[in-house]
């Protein structure tokens, strides 16, 4: 009798055991379920986007917080699924995009403007360098300085190469950009990390319009908060942008959401967010 009192006691045990361990792998389970992420991320997160597919980044990008310019923030506001601006004056508006692609990428942007009279900036991120592709109408009345007597209107291509705008870099040409039109500007970077080179090819509504290829380290575009991260620029025009897709051809590339605020006191003028800087 103790005997078998003694078996059953046992293999109670056991049983409890079983359950308590179901318990704590349902539980387990369950709490994983939570902790996965969604379309949006948490604070001090970043995921890796994946590779070899079209990703949408737009959902990423957060207005209020992504535009460069403290004064320029409220410049940039969702409508539906695009985001739009529409900068004052002959100012212009720049937003940072939150993900970082470290290696070779293609970059889909599509977008329609409301005058031919401004530029669309489209920054592309080059491994030790970063360039920006401009795009503006072949009429376009924004201009910029190239000394004290002299602009320029209405030339499209990539910016800052050695220092250089694109209507002496060779770069430079006229095009056609109507208003009130749907475009879309693909730009493929393809690196050569090893030589320290790239090559950048641009289509713009299934044209080609520019290649060129060379240093990475020449390349170096303004109005960035950060040249590892993608970007948008708009001059002197509303501009609406419906989508900006990334395909990762080698390499990984990172979607970002910002750091956790400093307690007051600590960061002069209170609380600050800030996107992480990673390394390419």
């Amino acid at each position: 009798m103790t005997h078998r009192f003694q078996t059953l006691l046992l293999a109670g045990a056991v049983l409890l055991a079983l359950c308590s361990a179901a318990d704590a792998a349902a539980k387990a389970a369950a709490k994983s379920a939570k902790s996965t992420p969604g379309p949006g991320l948490g604070p001090e997160e970043s995921i890796e986007l994946p590779a070899g597919d079209w990703v949408e980044v737009l959902p990423f990008v957060i207005p209020a917080r992504d535009g460069l310019f403290k004064s320029g923030r409220e410049e940039w506001k969702r409508q539906g699924s695009n985001i739009i601006t529409a900068p004052r004056g002959q100012g212009a508006s720049v937003l940072t995009i939150p993900v970082v692609p470290r290696g070779s990428y293609q970059l889909e942007v599509k977008f329609v403007t409301a005058s031919a009279d401004g530029y669309v900036h489209i920054f592309l991120p080059a491994g030790k360098g970063s360039t920006a592709l401009a795009l503006c109408d072949e009429a376009s009345r924004a201009a910029y300085s190239t000394g004290p007597d002299e602009t320029v209107h209405g030339i499209s291509g990539l910016e800052a190469i050695d220092g250089k705008n694109a209507h002496v870099n060779g770069t430079g040409r006229k095009l056609t950009l109507p208003a009130k039109k749907s475009h879309v500007a693909e730009a493929t970077v393809k690196r050569d990390d090893d030589k320290g080179r790239v090559t950048i090819t641009v289509t713009l509504d299934g044209e080609r319009v520019v290649r060129w290829s060379g240093k990475q380290e020449i390349l170096l575009a303004v109005h960035q908060r950060h040249r590892r991260h993608l970007g948008l620029a708009v001059k002197a025009m509303p501009v609406s942008f419906a989508s900006v897709r990334l395909k990762m051809l080698s390499g990984k590339a990172h979607a970002e959401l910002p750091e956790k605020p400093k307690p007051p006191g600590k960061t002069p003028g209170g609380l600050r967010f800030k996107i992480r800087r990673v390394a390419p």
